[in-house]
């Protein structure tokens, strides 16, 4: 996986926790800081669940509160930082969440070895979405704390939730 998602991991602890936090967390990963903090690193998939890993038990949170954490901070501090021109293309929740999948398609052209999720949709109602979540990482919890933070960005309410290891469902509700 590319580093650019340790290093936001890592960015947001910082922000959040104290550098000495984040520090405690890569001590106890046992894995190069220079390396999990380099954008255009490559990082094994085992190493990043590693770094995840450290930080649920240096922080005492869940799984899920450090995604929602981590999918805030990416979606309303790091990518538009990072990757403005990507985000500033979309107008709302619904436009960058069904956009997604056709981003992932450019970044594993742009990008050497990069492979990320792929997702599926399916309309349920006018305003609920059936994601389907397609990577070996299984990483879906990141992907719905992303997605809530993709709400957050854009100051819309959604509710997102997880149905198992390769479904969510995202409601939209007018402004």
């Amino acid at each position: 996986m590319k580093g650019t998602i340790s290093a936001c991991l890592l960015e947001m602890t910082d922000v959040r926790y104290g550098a000495a936090v984040s520090q405690t967390i890569v001590e106890a990963s046992g894995l190069d800081e220079f390396k999990l903090r380099s954008p255009l690193s490559e990082i094994p998939d085992s190493d990043f669940m590693k770094l995840l890993g450290a930080t649920l038990s240096t922080t005492k949170k869940s799984l899920e509160a450090i995604a929602d954490e981590f999918g805030e901070f990416w979606c309303c501090t790091y990518a538009p930082r990072v990757y403005k021109s990507v985000v500033s293309t979309f107008k709302n929740s619904r436009d960058l969440l069904l956009g997604l999948d056709k981003v992932h398609v450019m970044m594993t052209k742009a990008y050497k070895n990069a492979h990320p999720p792929r997702f599926d949709y399916q309309w349920q109602s006018d305003n609920l979405l059936k994601v389907t979540y397609k990577s070996d990482r299984n990483m879906i919890d990141l992907y719905v704390g992303l997605a809530r933070g993709v709400g957050k960005y854009f100051k819309e309410r959604l509710v997102v939730r997880k149905v198992d290891d390769s479904t969510v469902t995202i409601q939209f509700f007018p402004a």
